[in-house]
């Protein structure tokens, strides 16, 4: 994984609910677009949650899958 992918996959329209899982066990859920920030030049993106940020490294992740938007 790298930024390019990341921001591959950030570009696609209508934006998929993600899931980043890490090598770590940690699965990290992402909603919208805008709740991920992405610098090329950095090793690592950052998601912003409820009350943090979390800043991973794109080393630590193990996949990127697709889910289902939650029925209203």
């Amino acid at each position: 994984m790298n930024a390019n992918q990341l921001l591959r996959i950030m570009s696609e329209s209508p934006f998929p609910r993600l899931e980043v899982r890490l090598n770590n066990g940690d699965n990290v859920v992402i909603d919208q677009p805008y709740l991920v920030s992405i610098d090329k030049g950095e090793p690592s993106f950052a998601v912003h949650e409820e009350d943090t940020t979390r800043h991973i490294a794109y080393r630590n992740v193990a996949q990127i899958v697709t889910l289902p938007h939650d029925e209203p």
